[in-house]
């Protein structure tokens, strides 16, 4: 009886390791297999979710960006485009409580035309303009504007006058300081009236724009 229980244990021993082996073994290897796919197919998911969150910050960013890029072609537009130059210093200057004298472009100065502007009227064959007061006198230049061949850039040399106190003329500089055009001041020469605090002032400087 003993022997015949020793037997059995035996067996069923052996049909243990043999279903083990032709069954649960191939079934572990299958669901090792399917647990790394399953990890690999995550990291994919994960990615694609990450790439997708990129994107729709980048569309949600497409209006800053396509301001920002308006406003760099502002800033060095493709000519001189003095008329809108003109604009801009007449709009600085009256924001800052000074009065605009004159505008002038000196390295055209030659070939350019004189008048007396009223407000609102175009002065010179150029299509310049000055919005100010009548008394505004602006040099519109006729020739082409210089061009640096090492930079790209072309650039116009000018002069404004303006007439105001010592603090409207801080806040002048800091209104051409942010004018929609790339513009760099070279010089500035202030002169005082006689019998009050109002300043005459000569800002020469230089304009730029994409040849």
């Amino acid at each position: 009886m003993k022997k015949s229980s020793s037997v059995i244990i035996i067996i069923t021993f052996i049909l243990v390791i043999v279903l083990g082996y032709f069954v649960i073994y191939p079934k572990s290897k299958s669901l090792v297999s399917d647990f790394a796919k399953r990890n690999e197919l995550q990291t994919k998911i994960d990615s694609m979710n990450n790439e997708q969150a990129e994107l729709k910050k980048l569309i949600s960013q497409k209006g800053n960006i396509e301001g920002e890029l308006n406003k760099a072609l502002k800033y060095l537009p493709a000519n001189a485009d003095v008329p809108s130059f003109l604009v801009q210093v007449e709009a600085a200057a009256i924001s800052s409580g000074n009065r605009l004298i004159e505008i002038n472009f000196p390295e055209t100065a030659s070939s350019a035309s004189s008048t007396q502007a009223p407000s609102g009227t175009g002065t010179g064959s150029s299509g310049g303009t000055s919005k100010n007061s009548p008394q505004v006198r602006t040099l519109i230049p006729r020739a082409k504007a210089q061009t640096t061949a090492s930079s790209g850039l072309g650039k116009m040399d000018f002069e404004i006058k303006i007439e105001g106190s010592y603090f409207s003329l801080l806040s002048y500089l800091k209104n051409l300081e942010n004018l929609l055009r790339y513009n760099v001041v070279t010089s500035i020469s202030v002169q005082k009236k006689e019998g009050g605090d109002v300043l005459d002032t000569s800002i020469k400087g230089t304009v730029y724009y994409r040849k």
